[in-house]
């Protein structure tokens, strides 16, 4: 419709009619299901996908963990870099039939493309050309095995003291010098660069089962441990210049803390401002939000993900 005449540039009078009404329209990309190979260029061509389906955001978990799956005994990658820990990599499998050779392929000790190659700047300075902003996430907490399994002093520990295998000690100050440390070089070499404020730290389905049983850590009270790790994290990143930090609503809707009095006490401590809860679902009628869904409630800003192909591994969407 631009009519362009040497400088001047213009369009003729019209009625626009644009759709979905909505702010933020993303994609999350979880760190398994095919986007563990990714190369560059897939993720540019995924990029242009979704410019062409009007998302104007794309979140892309950089870590996050499983249980068994695909012939792997953790499924789920870790896609940067964690300072000071060369040894902290996720190797993975691929195995697939090729019909141009007619046999079966199997590839071991794979690193992701986006890992070796470490792009992900690369990534979010292509999304920016197309107006789109790359959201990144770092699970913890729960979902949490790899980093635990490769940096054992800040694992979670039985009540002799080994590592569970997966989960924070939360109560170790080293806990924190490795998480931050990610964040920082994250904020540095991709997010600054790239003009990105917004972050997302997972928390969704913290088990019991990963709970730190070190003699601090059973000193506590899991809750108080966990929003304590929570208002850290967001506490840190803040200082960081990152203005909106997603957040799992599961955590926080399971102890009760999607609540004016506790946004309250977070706007005291001054980052209940930088809370995006990301609220998800999966389940059927009586169990949707954890069988809460009355209590679904914008006290916090929200991002929807409307799961609705999720057992089928559906691309995801995010709505805000």
């Amino acid at each position: 419709m631009l009519d362009v005449v040497n400088s001047s540039v213009s369009v003729p009078e019209a009625y626009i009619f644009d759709f979905p009404d909505f702010p933020f329209r993303g994609e999350l990309l979880e760190c398994r299901w095919g986007s563990e190979y990714m190369t560059k260029e897939d993720y540019f061509k995924a990029i242009d996908y979704f410019v062409s389906q009007k998302r104007n955001r794309v979140n892309i978990n950089c870590y996050c963990c499983w249980g068994p799956q695909f012939d792997e005994p953790t499924a789920g990658n870790l896609f940067v870099p964690v300072p000071g820990y060369p040894e902290a990599k996720k190797y993975h499998n691929k195995k697939y039939y090729s019909v141009k050779e007619r046999r079966w392929i199997s590839e071991d000790n794979l690193l992701a493309p986006m890992f070796e190659e470490d792009f992900l700047g690369e990534v979010m300075a292509y999304a920016r050309r197309k107006n789109m902003k790359v959201l990144a996430s770092i699970n913890s907490l729960g979902h949490n095995s790899i980093l635990p399994r490769c940096i054992p002093e800040i694992a979670a520990k039985k009540a002799d003291g080994t590592p569970k295998g997966g989960g924070f000690c939360t109560t170790n100050p080293k806990t924190y010098e490795v998480m931050f440390g990610i964040y920082d070089s994250m904020i540095e070499k991709y997010f600054k660069p790239n003009g990105l404020t917004e972050f997302c730290i997972g928390l969704d389905e913290v088990s019991d089962a990963y709970r730190c049983e070190c003699p601090e850590c059973a000193k506590r009270d899991k809750i108080e441990l966990q929003l304590e790790y929570m208002e850290t994290m967001l506490t840190h990143l803040k200082e960081k210049g990152i203005t909106s930090t997603r957040v799992s609503f599961d955590m926080l809707h399971h102890f009760g803390k999607i609540t004016p009095e506790y946004r309250a006490e977070l706007d005291k401590k001054g980052i209940g401002d930088m809370v995006d809860i990301s609220w998800w679902s999966y389940i059927d009628a009586p169990n949707l939000f954890r069988g809460d869904p009355d209590k679904v409630n914008n006290i916090f800003r929200g991002t929807m993900k409307p799961y609705s192909g999720y057992m089928n591994w559906d691309i995801t969407a995010d709505t805000q």
